[in-house]
């Protein structure tokens, strides 16, 4: 069992690190005063003390506590990260610490794009900062979500100011306006490009213009619509597992593209996997053979007893005596049926893996399915698993499900671009995604009956109102439940 605990050595910060009998610490670079450090703490009550655990990290919301705990999630995310390559777990503590200390490499600030007016700091300039800041923290989505706000707000420059201190609701209403008018932007991307901004304001707000009093509660969030993510079903995904697909060429923009029945086959086998696992495509393309290992399960197991016929189940016991019916007096004199219960041991073989947006090591079961779908692919690249661009692996997908003709009954999609409703029909290949089989991998587990609270833990959700949004029935569900229960 191994503690990673960051504590305090009078002002300075230390990540301390045991496993078993064995310990190190790491010095760090940064400072806390003690009043400010959200350590663990004693306190009496009733006469005994016990120990309050405290998040050891600083306290509060400040622009310099921000940072550095930033900082300190990154150097315990690096040491994780370690604990969970197999290699290096077998050759003990001493390559752990080793192998830790040439890793980690405190977060080097690249130069941030010149302030071309020192008084005047343009919003753009300030999303480029941070993105480039903060780039060992951020996703690679992310990463391209703040480089498509510098160029809109590069663009939107033009004809109005992007400077700091000229972020008011008139700015608000004007960039509004731009995204839906000239981006054609719909109100999640529209909000979800105002939140980025309202946090890079945030990080920077004490260091640049703390006297600049920037309006965030008169940014209306605009109306998104309920989440609407089409799925396939655990029976269909059956079937499209085994479906067979075939070459052909497509026309995009003018041109013949070949696509081959490989590179379908491969992507599907790609969705399968996190249909069964609900990984996401991130850290799907970062899997390796080291992500692989077994965890040992102790159950009870009840075993029944027909005088010396042993049986693993009451339903195999049952199905004896009805086969056996008219035989039974023949064979077996006095019939003596019993039970006992057994400890048995079982391993199950999991997946562990790093998810950069929740910063959680996760862990999730392998069925059969996986463990061919990562056998057939062995040896063959560099990673788990053929992953592409995410581009490229929806565009397979929709072909895919194109081909296999599961997919073709028409799905209707709400959406607003500010007052305006938008409403489209389309086929449902042409809605389902790759991020689609994430969303039926939390509905089928939802429809087995198991808690919410279980899949939230396997999905790495921080809330489970998030899990609710991803393991909700599909329209298809509900009318075959619907329909089942009218026929009666």
């Amino acid at each position: 069992m191994a503690t990673i605990k960051f504590k305090l050595d009078k002002n300075t910060i230390f990540l301390h690190f045991r496993q078993g009998k064995d310990e190190f610490k790491y010095y760090t670079e940064f400072k806390s005063e003690p009043k400010d450090w959200d350590g663990d703490a004693k306190k009496s009550i009733n006469g005994t003390t016990v120990t309050l655990k405290g998040k050891n990290r600083i306290k509060g919301n400040s622009t310099n506590a921000l940072k550095i705990n930033s900082q300190l999630n990154e150097i315990e995310n690096s040491l994780r990260e370690l604990l969970l390559d197999a290699t290096i777990q077998k050759q003990g503590f001493s390559e752990i610490k080793r192998a830790f200390l040439q890793k980690y490499k405190p977060t080097k600030i690249e130069p941030a794009p010149i302030l071309q007016v020192p008084e005047k700091i343009l919003l753009q300039n300030l999303v480029t900062k941070y993105s480039v800041e903060r780039k060992n923290q951020l996703a690679g989505s992310t990463i391209s979500t703040f480089e498509r706000i510098t160029k809109n707000l590069t663009l939107f420059c033009k004809k109005n100011s992007t400077a700091v201190q000229d972020i008011n609701v008139q700015f608000y209403n004007s960039y509004l306006n731009f995204l839906i008018e000239e981006k054609k932007y719909l109100n999640g991307t529209i909000n979800g490009e105002f939140n980025k901004i309202k946090e890079v304001l945030s990080y920077y707000n004490e260091d640049f213009f703390p006297e600049v009093k920037i309006p965030y509660k008169r940014f209306k969030r605009l109306k998104e619509p309920e989440e609407q993510r089409v799925k396939m079903s655990n029976q269909e995904a059956e079937l499209y597992h085994q479906f067979e697909f075939y070459d052909e060429k497509v026309f995009i923009a003018g041109k013949k593209i070949p696509v081959s029945k490989t590179s379908l086959e491969a992507v599907r086998d790609c969705y399968i996997f996190s249909f069964n696992t609900g990984i996401p495509y991130e850290p799907l393309c970062k899997l390796n053979e080291t992500n692989i290992s077994e965890v040992e399960i102790l159950a009870e197991k009840i075993i029944y007893k027909l005088n010396d016929l042993v049986f693993d189940s009451s339903q195999q016991l049952m199905n004896f005596l009805i086969e056996n019916k008219q035989n039974l007096p023949a064979t077996i004199t006095n019939p003596n049926i019993s039970y006992e219960t057994k400890m048995v041991k079982s391993k199950i073989p999991i997946i562990q893996y790093h998810r950069d947006k929740s910063k959680k090591i996760l862990v999730t079961p392998l069925n059969e399915k996986c463990l061919n779908i990562i056998e057939k692919y062995k040896g063959q690249q560099r990673k788990l698993l053929p992953m592409m661009s995410n581009q490229k692996m929806n565009f397979y997908t929709h072909i895919g499900l194109r081909q296999s003709g599961m997919f073709n009954d028409i799905v209707t999609n709400v959406n607003y671009s500010g007052n305006q409703t938008i409403v489209t029909e389309m086929k449902r290949h042409e809605a389902i995604t790759f991020h689609s089989a994430r969303h039926g991998f939390a509905s089928y587990l939802l429809n087995s009956k198991l808690p919410t609270a279980f899949i939230q833990k396997l999905l790495g959700h921080s809330s489970i109102k998030t899990t609710e949004i991803y393991a909700k029935a599909s329209p298809q569900d509900v009318l075959m439940q619907a329909f089942d229960i009218l026929r009666k």
